[in-house]
């Protein structure tokens, strides 16, 4: 048996657990746990509860809570939740059923629980939102809240509207939030620009808009490509007194590239006073995929000179590198012999199975430079089994308006026996 103060640390540890997605170290915990004869232990159980959900592990979860001796409203509250984030509303709904046939309440919980599948369902958000009625949330704001966001993504901005004119006397900055993200979702950009308006006290309201406001109304902007009203977000941004947000001015950064405006989005990377990975990444890429390489450059020899290179690649989550960006690393990694950095931007480069012998050639060069043979060798061989040859050097000479390409150990111009005899007598007159 363990003592009192380990039973009360089990479930601090799958609470850890489960925020790291830690699954082996999890049920770990949980075999102790049942070699110590805790499992009936209503705490810890429902500890276990939340840790299976939180994986994923609807299966395991259900069979926790099938154990369980009592089952109050924080154990069905878990259950919904899980089947409800393994996209299984019609299961999570039969529980909710079942909850309140054995007289269970719900909280404001279990009916966000019931919101969470995604992208929501409308005829599911009316349901959740019958049962808010029924049982008395319908006034609560956390759970309204959620239901104008969830009517919003189940493509039914109307019907969220309807709902957030109804909340006039108890809506907050998140209720506007869900609105404004909603119509800039569906790409009604004039509303929701419109909103944000009111918000600033243009519409005879006034409820400050915070940096959720201009990221969600930036996304539906860069989404559209709508330049001209990017850039009224951008003045209102400006002029709402809204202090420096780094999210906030990568989204700017992020919908000017989007746009085709690199100018734009230099000028506000320039301005940015701490530029994270992220923030250099989608600079550095932008620039490139708006075929600024030289300016990409420039930005990336800033992002060496900051000394924040190592960090910053290691932190990198640009989700589809580009071969472009790729070999601007290789070369950064060549040049400063970061080994071990290489080594990660050369798996990715193999990674993208390109189909030009160039890139697989810089490869093979940025290897040589860190005296990584073993590297060279793979790069060719690979090379070799994708098929790819290196393009031979190559020249040309125009004779009375007729252009003759010469490539580098090729014998089969007509006049190649004359052509070598004459170059050979040119290189005996210039001894």
């Amino acid at each position: 048996m363990v003592n009192i103060m380990e039973a009360h640390t089990v479930p601090k540890l799958l609470k850890s657990c489960a925020t790291a997605r830690s699954l082996s170290l999890g049920q770990s915990i949980h075999n102790r746990v049942i070699v110590s004869g805790l499992s009936s232990d209503p705490y810890i159980s429902s500890s276990l509860l939340h840790f299976y959900s939180k994986c994923d592990q609807t299966q395991l979860a259900r069979k926790v809570f099938d154990a369980m001796p009592t089952k109050n409203v924080v154990a069905w509250t878990s259950i919904i939740a899980a089947y409800s984030r393994s996209n299984d509303p019609g299961t999570a709904f039969s529980m909710y059923d079942h909850m309140r046939a054995r007289g269970v309440l719900p909280n404001s919980v279990t009916l966000l629980s019931l919101l969470l599948p995604s992208p929501p369902r409308f005829f599911n958000v009316q349901c959740v939102h019958a049962c808010a009625v029924r049982t008395g949330f319908a006034g609560s704001l956390v759970v309204v809240n959620s239901m104008l966001n969830a009517y919003a993504k189940s493509g039914n901005v109307d019907v969220s509207r309807a709902l957030f004119d109804e909340m006039r006397c108890f809506r907050d900055v998140v209720s506007w939030n869900c609105v404004v993200s909603g119509y800039a979702w569906c790409g009604n950009l004039k509303e929701s620009m419109s909103l944000v308006k009111q918000m600033m006290g243009l519409g005879g309201e006034s409820v400050r808009p915070d940096a959720q406001t201009f990221t969600s109304l930036l996304s539906g902007v860069s989404d559209h490509g709508e330049l001209k009203l990017g850039k009224s977000v951008h003045a209102q941004i400006l002029v709402s007194g809204l202090r420096p947000d780094r999210h906030v001015e990568t989204a700017l950064l992020g919908m000017y590239l989007n746009c085709g405006s690199t100018d734009d989005a230099l000028l506000v990377f320039n301005g940015m006073l701490d530029a994270d990975a992220v923030s250099w990444t989608a600079m550095i890429s932008g620039l490139v995929q708006n075929f600024r390489a030289n300016d990409a450059l420039i930005v990336f020899r800033k992002l060496l000179a900051s000394g924040a290179l190592v960090n910053w690649i290691e932190t990198w989550m640009l989700p589809n590198p580009t071969a472009d960006v790729l070999g601007i690393l290789l070369e950064a990694c060549k040049m400063h012999g970061y080994e071990r950095l290489h080594r990660e931007i050369a798996r990715q480069v193999t990674e993208l199975k390109l189909k030009t012998a160039e890139n697989y050639v810089q490869l093979a060069q940025s290897y040589a430079a860190l005296n990584l043979w073993e590297g060279v060798g793979e790069t060719w061989a690979m090379m070799r089994t994708l098929g790819l040859k290196k393009t031979p050097g190559w020249s040309f000479i125009e004779l009375h308006g007729t252009i003759t390409p010469f490539f580098v150990n090729d014998s089969s111009h007509p006049s190649y026996e004359e052509i070598v005899s004459v170059l050979k007598l040119l290189e005996w007159e210039y001894r």
